[in-house]
């Protein structure tokens, strides 16, 4: 994730990011009314640190987003979204799959190595007031979830908040 989320006091990176408008250190794209964070997906990972081991019980056979709706979009900044998510998935070897859940991104071998995506763009527009046309904060959540042949069994959430 960019920035690198605060830490909680148990030692694990925080899932919720806040970031300003404009600011270099977390708005990838600078001048439009949003905040575009960058995150990546990991695959596969087994950690030197006991607590940050993932469910690494590859191989991935399907990826699904869950919000935003991989399946129904309700904007176009969904699919905007959705679409950068599953091009970064493409590039591992995934093909946008119609048989599971309506759509995911299918991996056929299964993806069974430790492998990490690119940056992944995902842009949250401020909200604005029709009326008096000023900007207020937005909140986004975005979920993920990693299935093998026998089942789920992973999967991570963001939360992103995008302030003026």
């Amino acid at each position: 994730m960019s920035p690198v989320p605060p830490r909680r006091p148990n030692g694990l990176p925080d899932n919720h990011v806040t970031c300003t408008h404009n600011d270099p250190t977390c708005d990838a794209v600078a001048g439009d009314d949003a905040c575009t964070f960058t995150y990546r997906i990991c695959f596969n990972l087994i950690t030197l640190e006991k607590r940050f081991v993932c469910n690494a019980e590859g191989p991935v056979t399907n990826v699904f987003l869950h919000f935003p709706n991989e399946v129904k979009p309700k904007t176009s900044f969904d699919t905007e979204n959705r679409d950068a998510f599953e091009a970064a998935l493409i590039e591992l070897g995934g093909v946008v799959d119609f048989a599971f859940k309506g759509r995911s991104i299918a991996f056929n071998p299964p993806l069974a190595g430790s492998v990490c995506t690119r940056s992944i763009p995902y842009k949250l527009p401020l909200l604005q007031n029709a009326k008096t046309l000023a900007f207020s904060a937005r909140k986004a959540r975005v979920n993920w979830h990693v299935y093998r042949p026998t089942g789920r069994f992973d999967g991570d959430h963001l939360y992103l908040k995008c302030k003026p």
